[in-house]
């Protein structure tokens, strides 16, 4: 079979963990703490949650750090050079102040480097469909949900598990010999993007600036 037709012959049910759990984040919660949750879960994207809508709405992630580190910068470098002496050093307090109080839906406010908004996949459906939906949506996780419940959320999916599942199937392996004995300049270079470099003199500023984009 080919690689779509062994994707679509497989649910996204399959890829959840036997044990596991989904740390959710409230909308309503500082950016600092947000902050906090993705290093103590050891995250790099959490689900928000907005109990006035009662629904998800968003997903936070590395993505966003970068973002918000670069806004935070942006913004105590403008009001330093907006004053000078003590009145820069109370600029500077206050505007770290504001960003310290930022909410999580105050995302939407932030030049972001990824689309907004939430997008869920069921279960039920193919993995060929939820990598479909990765690609279009240009997401870095796949909420899954179940069918019947818009509201569920049973896990989030990363691409690198739909790797691992396919590299670790030996029905697919035995029947695309082909594809896996590919070199790697005939299958993987051909579909990255150009490799991006920076000097090791450069600012973090400019580094962070590269991530974002």
């Amino acid at each position: 079979p080919s690689f779509s037709q062994f994707l679509q012959e497989h649910e996204l049910f399959e890829l959840l963990p036997t044990h596991g759990k989904v740390v959710t984040l409230d909308a309503d919660l500082p950016m600092k703490h947000a902050l906090d949750a993705l290093a103590s879960h050891s995250a790099s994207c959490l689900p928000v949650w907005d109990s006035y809508q009662q629904r998800f709405v968003d997903v936070f992630t590395c993505t966003d750090l970068v973002d918000i580190v670069l806004f935070t910068h942006r913004t105590l470098a403008a009001s330093a050079a907006a004053t000078s002496g003590a009145g820069a050093v109370g600029q500077r307090g206050e505007a770290q102040q504001a960003i310290e109080r930022c909410q999580l839906r105050d995302l939407h406010g932030l030049k972001r480097s990824k689309p907004s908004g939430f997008v869920m996949a069921s279960v039920d459906d193919s993995m060929y469909h939820g990598c479909l939906m990765l690609k279009q949506h240009q997401l870095e996780c796949l909420p899954l949900g179940d069918a019947a419940c818009s509201s569920s959320l049973l896990h989030l999916l990363l691409p690198e598990q739909v790797l691992a599942f396919v590299t670790a199937s030996p029905d697919f392996r035995q029947g695309a010999p082909h594809l896996f004995g590919a070199s790697l300049a005939q299958a993987v270079l051909p579909h990255c993007a150009d490799l991006r470099t920076i000097s090791r003199g450069a600012s973090l500023a400019d580094a962070l600036m590269l991530l974002s984009e």
